[in-house]
């Protein structure tokens, strides 16, 4: 050992009995310390001997990557040398199948070479192995610390595609479909993420307390998935608080029934509190057919809502009824609703008051991948887009028919596929327009509260809160886009900055753009805490092609707790 070494070297004592020489510090769990140590509170284990000491000691310097330990008894104490500790430089997988792309795993090489290392690369490998359709693999792993490398053969199995049939549940007092909530269709190549989103689905519902599946494999049989439910109280209340900078303090208080009848209806009520926004939802959705079987619903509902915006203040109450169903596709799934509604909308501005009290309609197309929603609690690709037609109607209370149309989408790409990703790219698009015979009474026709405005977090992070169009008028025609680039799994304490840019243009007129653009550069922060995500972002707005359009630049400072992207 070099001289500059040798200084490195700590003496530690646990107990007068044991002596231990290493480079780093050895922190010892109380019962660590009990086990080579002794306890006094205990008479059977009140003393250690020296040799039963050095085996337990073994072991725990092992779960530290010291994997060359030396050991000498003296005078019945224990002398020990850790020697260096052991970092993984190389690692190999064996007989890996198509697809497994060993090299794209991130956050292996240097760390110790620990039994939690081992493991962490054993569970990685397995499911790996059941995400491209291998769901009864198996992973044997041979570290070796001189060579200070490890290698993984792994027995992928056989390939299977999911059961033809509908999984069902047995055992209980009536047999119950999981085809409500199945993220998989039937003879589907396996892949467990899939099983997993099933699982995520049904704990959404929030009628079972836990939900997971096992997979049983025979050779030349079909897979057998055994689903594992345990249900709860139907009947929920929950609330939450939270707080960002463009609508102040937030609150929310939640009930829901989730076993309305044998099919699974469900029913509930949220109240969602902020200081520019109140809401009140109250929705069933009623189910038929065998237990949790049938994915078409119908949704009765009254939803109340006010706002309290500087360029309006609105309140609107809807009474209505949806139908709807839901349906899944390889790789994605689909939610389509529609139905009608009766509308009470009044909008104040200034001094003028507008009531529209009409016959409205609302058509609703919702698609999101599986992979987007398997990765939301920790967005990094995938995809998800709606579409959305909401109607008033002339003789029906409307002074003219006029259709709003919105459409919105997100991308997500991780990087080179890295897994933990390196670098998350995303991009936001949002577009809308009004379908109207006579648009030339556009504003006279169609409130300030169902018109369009950008601005804020939800469009433009450099602009204030439905800042745009500076007339605070609203807009007939607008299209926005962001991109934005965010750092994976790369720096301490899970920090992920990232960049962005914002883009919008907007007109008041009905399918027509100005050319001037709004433009938003910026960075920001978000970090992944137990309480759920925070965002920080800092963005200037600025103006191209103005056309009698003037705005100061100014810095939009905006913090959130629970956005994700």
């Amino acid at each position: 050992m070099s001289q500059a070494n040798a200084k490195d070297v700590q003496v530690q004592q646990p107990c007068p009995q044991i002596q231990i020489e290493s480079t780093e510090k050895i922190d010892l769990s109380k019962t660590e310390h009990k086990w080579i140590c002794g306890d006094n509170e205990s008479h059977a284990w009140k003393q250690v001997p020296a040799w039963q000491a050095q085996l337990f000691l073994k072991s725990f310097l092992q779960q530290r990557a010291f994997h060359q330990p030396q050991f000498e008894i003296r005078d019945n104490t224990l002398f020990v040398k850790t020697g260096p500790q052991t970092y993984l430089k190389k690692w190999t997988f064996e007989n890996a199948p198509l697809g497994f792309h060993a090299e794209k795993r991130r956050k292996l090489k240097g760390r110790p070479l620990t039994p939690e290392l081992l493991d962490e690369v054993e569970a990685w490998s397995k499911a790996h192995l059941q995400n491209l359709g291998y769901p009864c693999p198996e992973v044997h792993i041979q570290a070796m610390p001189l060579e200070e490398s490890v290698t993984v053969t792994l027995i992928p199995g056989e390939l299977y595609n999911f059961p033809t049939t509908d999984v069902e549940v047995r055992g209980t007092q009536q047999q119950l479909s999981i085809g409500r909530y199945s993220a998989f269709l039937p003879g589907q190549k396996f892949d467990a993420r899939l099983l997993q989103l099933t699982s995520n689905r049904m704990l959404l519902d929030e009628y079972h307390l836990s939900a997971y599946f096992e997979t049983q494999c025979t050779s030349g049989a079909e897979l057998k998935i055994v689903p594992r439910l345990v249900t709860g109280d139907p009947q929920l209340i929950s609330a939450g608080v939270g707080f960002n900078t463009e609508v102040g303090a937030i609150a929310q208080i939640r009930y829901k029934q989730s076993q309305l009848d044998s099919s699974g209806s469900t029913f509930e009520s949220k109240l969602f509190l902020s200081f520019i926004e109140q809401t009140w939802d109250n929705a069933f959705q009623l189910y038929g057919g065998p237990p949790y079987k049938d994915r078409t619903f119908w949704s009765p509902q009254l939803n109340l809502k006010n706002e309290l915006e500087d360029q309006y203040q609105s309140f609107t109450a809807e009474l209505g009824l949806e139908w709807g169903l839901t349906k899944e596709f390889d790789d994605f799934t689909s939610r389509f609703q529609l139905g009608p509604f009766y509308t009470y909308n009044n909008v104040v501005r200034d001094s003028s008051n507008t009531v529209l009290l009409s016959a409205t309609s609302n058509v609703e197309l919702y698609l999101q991948s599986h992979d987007y929603e398997y990765y939301m609690g920790e967005p990094r690709s995938g995809w998800q887009l709606s579409s959305n037609l909401r109607s008033a109607y002339e003789n029906l209370g409307a002074d003219q028919t006029f259709h709003q149309w919105l459409y919105q989408q997100q991308n997500l790409w991780n990087f080179n596929l890295w897994d933990p990703p390196l670098m998350v790219f995303g991009w936001r698009f949002k577009a809308g327009t009004f379908f109207m015979s006579d648009d030339s009474q556009f504003f006279s026709v169609v409130p300030e509260n169902l018109r369009f405005y950008l601005g804020g977090d939800g469009t433009l992070r450099g602009f204030s809160r439905k800042q745009i169009p500076l007339s605070q008028l609203g807009s007939a025609t607008f299209i926005y886009q962001g991109f934005e680039l965010r750092a994976g799994d790369v720096f301490p304490f899970k920090l992920q900055p990232f960049v962005f840019l914002d883009m919008g243009w907007e007109s008041s007129q009905i399918f027509t753009l100005s050319r001037t653009l709004y433009y938003s550069p910026g960075l920001g922060l978000r970090w992944p805490s137990f309480l759920g995500p925070i965002r920080a972002s800092l963005s200037q707005g600025q103006i191209l092609f103005a056309d009698n359009v003037d705005v100061e630049p100014h810095w939009q400072f905006y913090l959130s707790l629970g956005r994700e992207f």
